[in-house]
């Protein structure tokens, strides 16, 4: 059975939802299995990179309250919004720029591993970004 990606919730829909194509078209054209299960964990590597260099780029007052939301376990929509507001305007291009890095870098090696694979994106949320404690998990069958 194929490896699935998928996001942590609903809500960080925007990182990846890396589809594989039918099994049949992947035996034909695209990466074996242990292919993409080393595409799944480069890309995880990609997610984990990307956050902490996010968490670096904003205040340690706000590194506290994300921590806080995460902790009291506030609902995601509502704790995005709280983020949201106290990010500064430098701090959110900062994260907003370090998630485009993480996603041209996850285009490339994606497009790398051949036909087969496609990426589905929406759109960052700086909040969303930095609660996110695990952008991708790799499920397996």
């Amino acid at each position: 059975m194929n490896k699935l990606f998928s996001l942590r919730n609903a809500s960080t829909a925007l990182v990846l939802t890396a589809l594989l194509a039918p099994a049949a078209a992947l035996a034909q054209q695209g990466p074996s299995p242990d292919q993409m299960q080393a595409i799944g964990q480069q890309i995880q590597a990609l997610h984990a990179e990307a956050h902490a260099k996010m968490l670096a780029a904003i205040t340690p007052a706000h590194r506290k309250l994300v921590e806080k939301l995460k902790a009291d376990r506030v609902p995601d929509e509502k704790a995005t919004k709280v983020v949201d507001a106290a990010l500064t305007p430098s701090e959110t291009a900062a994260t907003l720029k370090i998630d485009d890095e993480r996603r041209a870098r996850e285009h490339k090696l994606v497009a790398s591993a051949g036909p087969g694979l496609m990426l589905q994106e929406g759109k960052a949320d700086p909040g969303e970004l930095l609660l996110a404690s695990q952008h991708l998990q790799l499920m397996a069958p």
